[in-house]
């Protein structure tokens, strides 16, 4: 039996920490966000340029640390952490890494 989902009112998403799960579609349409609000913490330039390398290690802890936990947990092939870095490297212009 599945609990209700919280939601936290202002993306829409679970707030349950162990209960949350988003489509993956779902977190792709998201991600720019929380990797612009993540930048700015971390005092990365912004918006990208393409020049400027940033780390997806560091972006992946915050995520999962913080608010936007739900957006790692989707299924994936091979990982959540997998596409999400793709996606990050997309959104930060760092595609030619890949």
């Amino acid at each position: 039996m599945r609990r209700a989902k919280e939601f936290n009112g202002s993306c829409g998403f679970c707030t349950n920490s162990r209960e949350m799960r988003v489509k993956k579609g779902e977190a792709e349409a998201q991600m720019p966000a929380p990797i612009e609000k993540w930048a700015k913490e971390a005092g990365e330039p912004w918006p990208p340029s393409g020049l400027h390398h940033y780390g997806f290690g560091s972006f992946w802890t915050w995520l999962q640390n913080g608010p936007h936990y739900s957006y790692t947990k989707f299924r994936a092939v091979p990982d959540a952490r997998y596409v999400t870095e793709m996606w990050f490297d997309k959104i930060t212009r760092q595609t030619w890494r890949n």
